[in-house]
């Protein structure tokens, strides 16, 4: 299970903001959607959970492992939580070739001096997911389905036991979308890693959601049964608009 209770204000004049959330994710559910606005504090607690932004306050634990605890004055490095994090713009470094991009997740090694066991590692992902003749490019020479795959693949070269992705398909093409969703889908199944998605794409929630969360305002609560809910409604937007407009968060 997964337990998140954090309290992070930033008190600016311009734009305050508050994010205070209390979450417990079970370990049914292999996949788990984070949905709402944009500002809503979906990214920031994702940072928090990575051990990338430290909370004000509060408790985050998984699998019985405590990340991080005010009380206790407990606050893990990030490489130390193994999780996997793949961000909205996918983050890869522009200078480094494919199979260097996805050894640094596991070495952080200048790339002309990476073991050869870590690039063995790298080349076997980069087959099973059928991307072996990218190794040598760079990325401003992929599309941005070859991105995302790339990104992702850093992310599981860090051999996590958690996985989160941030707006995996904010950056492609709408009509890549769909097909890329099922690519990932069979990805998340066939790793069988828990793994927590944000969106604010209805169509994401549809595919993804084993459990959903809603944010809104640096807030958050669970929506029970979203399957369910969801066979009363012809489009999965209608869904959420409707469940938006009767939940109180």
């Amino acid at each position: 299970m997964l337990q998140i209770t954090i309290e992070k204000k930033f008190p600016t004049k311009l734009k305050p903001f508050h994010l205070s959330i209390d979450l417990k994710i079970p370990d049914t559910p292999q996949t788990t959607v984070f949905f709402g606005a944009s500002g809503s504090g979906k990214t920031l607690t994702l940072l928090t959970l990575a051990g990338l932004t430290t909370p004000d306050t509060g408790l985050i634990v998984f699998n019985d492992r405590i990340l991080y605890a005010s009380a206790k004055k407990i606050n893990l490095a990030a490489r130390e939580r193994k999780i996997g994090f793949m961000f909205q713009d996918y983050a890869l470094f522009p200078h480094l070739t494919v199979l260097q991009n996805i050894t640094y997740a596991q070495s952080h090694f200048f790339p002309q001096f990476v073991p050869k066991k870590l690039q063995s590692a790298a080349q076997e992902l980069l087959t099973k997911f059928g991307l072996t003749n990218l190794a040598d490019r760079y990325p401003s020479q992929l599309s941005g389905g070859q991105r995302q795959r790339v990104a992702l693949i850093r992310a599981l070269n860090a051999k996590p036991n958690l996985l989160l992705l941030d707006e995996p398909f904010s950056a492609l093409d709408p009509l890549l979308r769909g097909q890329l969703r099922l690519e990932l889908q069979a990805i998340i199944e066939k790793v069988a890693l828990p793994t927590i998605i944000i969106t604010h794409d209805p169509e994401d929630v549809d595919c993804f959601a084993g459990s959903l969360f809603l944010f809104k305002n640096g807030r958050a609560c669970q929506v029970d049964s979203y399957k369910t809910i969801r066979q009363d409604f012809q489009t999965a937007q209608d869904c959420l608009i409707d469940i938006l407009r009767t939940t109180h968060i």
